[in-house]
């Protein structure tokens, strides 16, 4: 409908802006948008940008990864039901975060 048009055409132009972090915001409220609408493939793809993209920043704190992590794994799994996809975005994001397995022992040590 015209609203949710509406609404996804917003969130697109504002992630664009990728620096700001309203922009960060967006891909999660257009990714839940939507999942409302259960357009699976396209939140799982959005989940993706955002985990792939902002991994490293200060807006993808401990709380905000899990959530994410969480439904793309949710979307890959149950509603998708395309697991090697789903390894090929972590596989993704090893080669472009070779460190990431710091990240937990950081966690603890801090």
């Amino acid at each position: 409908d015209e609203n949710f048009v509406e609404a996804e055409d917003f969130y697109q132009q504002l992630m664009d802006k990728k620096e700001e972090p309203f922009a960060f915001r967006a891909y999660g409220l257009l990714a839940q948008l939507y999942a409302g609408r259960e357009y699976w493939d396209a939140a799982f793809k959005i989940y993706q940008q955002l985990f792939l993209e902002y991994a490293e920043t200060s807006f993808f704190t401990p709380p905000i990864a899990e959530t994410v992590l969480r439904s793309m794994n949710t979307i890959g799994v149950s509603k998708i039901k395309d697991l090697p996809r789903l390894i090929s975005v972590y596989q993704r994001f090893i080669e472009k975060y070779p460190r990431s397995s710091d990240y937990s022992y950081r966690s603890r040590d801090s």
